[in-house]
């Protein structure tokens, strides 16, 4: 089976939420108006799901940090999470 990014699901998650958590903490405009631990510590939440194999909710806190944040996300970002999101309805997860 030929896989799209060449990396598992859960792989695929973590490292996408990283680099989206990342540019969140790292902007002082999106951090200043948050103060939830939901999204100070979402990376930290989303590793917790994946290592008990709880992709769907993974993928669900990873939208919430997106909304939550209000975030511009690249195209590149984009394209990976709507690849993620069929993934998981393909799998019948979300």
């Amino acid at each position: 089976m030929t896989r799209f990014f060449k990396k598992s699901l859960k792989k695929e998650i973590a490292d996408l939420s990283g680099q989206i958590l990342t540019e969140i903490l790292t902007n002082e405009k999106l951090m200043s108006a948050m103060e939830s631990c939901g999204i100070k510590d979402g990376e930290e939440i989303i590793l917790e799901f994946l290592t008990h194999r709880e992709i769907g909710l993974a993928y669900e806190h990873l939208e919430y940090v997106i909304s939550e944040s209000r975030i511009e996300l690249t195209t590149e970002h984009l394209t990976r999470l709507k690849y993620i999101e069929q993934k998981l309805k393909k799998l019948k997860v979300i």
